[in-house]
Parts: C-alpha cells; structure tokens; sequence
C-alpha cells in the first residue's frame, strides 16, 4: 500500500508539475480574464459614454445653469441699481417737501400774524371813525371789511392746497 500511495503521489505531483507548466505557457490575459474583462467593459462603456454624448449633456446642462445664473445677476443688479436710485430721489424729494412744508409754515404763521395785526388796526379804525352814509360807500367798506375778517386757513388747509399745486405743476410738467 504504500508503494501504491508514493506512485500516486508521484502521479498527482507530476501531474501537478505539468497543469503548471501548461498555465504557465497560456497567455496572460487569460490567466487574469476577470481583471481584463472588467477593464475592458469599463473602457468600452466610458467610449461609448463619450460617444453618445453623456460627459457633454451634463457639461452642457452646467454650463447653461451657469450662464443663467449669470443673466439673474445681472438683472438683480441693474434692478438693485434702479432702486437705489428711486430710493436716492424719494430721499431728495422728501427733503425739498420738508423744507417747502416748513418754508410754508413760516409764511403761514406770517400771514396769520398779519392777519391778527390787521384786524386789531381795524378794530382800532371802526372805533375812531363814524358810520357812513352812503349805502354804496358802506357796501365797498363792508366788502374791505369781509376781505380783512375772513377767516385765516389752517396749517393743515394751506398744506393741502399746497399739495394740490404742486401736483398740479407735475402734471403739467410731464
């Protein structure tokens, strides 16, 4: 038996010996076929990619992402620069109506003060002078009378006509 084990093994080592030699002997791409054939279903699948154009559509869909991007902030932009204009001229605007208002104000108080100073003269007149006579004398001195007695407007009448004129010399202007 044990003869017939050392020609066994002297068989499967010889037999060993020769499947070596063999696969020694094949073609290294056939040795490595797994490695080989996921290299190249990767190649061909990244030159089919390129040919049909995948890379491309993704290059093209960036770039015009981009470009639109581009176009929003040049329109925020200029829309950003429009505002800060009109914003400029409200500014400007409010000022001159403040400066108008208070200017108006003062003449107002003027006016009023006027007013007061010319009725205490009237006052004054009618107690140093006599009635008159005449109807139609007393007719003119009546309607002096009613021009110097009406009554002054308020602030808040005289900005209103204010108001109204200036919107009308704008829209004239226009």
């Amino acid at each position: 038996m044990t003869s017939q084990a050392n020609t066994t093994k002297d068989d499967l080592e010889k037999e060993k010996l020769e499947l070596e030699v063999r696969d020694m002997k094949r073609h290294w791409a056939l040795k490595n076929f797994p490695s080989v054939a996921t290299v190249v279903v990767t190649l061909f699948g990244g030159v089919y990619a390129l040919y049909t154009g995948l890379f491309d559509i993704e290059r093209r869909s960036l770039e015009l992402q981009k470009e639109q991007l581009q176009h929003d902030i040049r329109e925020f932009t200029v829309t950003k620069d429009s505002l800060m204009q009109t914003n400029a001229s409200l500014v400007a605007r409010s000022q001159a109506l403040l400066d108008t208002s208070l200017a108006y104000r003062q003449q107002v108080d003027e006016i009023r003060e006027t007013a007061k100073r010319s009725q205490a003269e009237l006052e004054r007149l009618r107690a140093r002078y006599r009635p008159v006579n005449d109807p139609k004398a007393q007719a003119m001195l009546d309607s002096m009378m009613n021009i110097l007695l009406a009554p002054v407007p308020t602030l808040e009448e005289e900005l209103e006509l204010i108001r109204k004129e200036d919107s009308l010399k704008n829209a004239t202007h226009r």
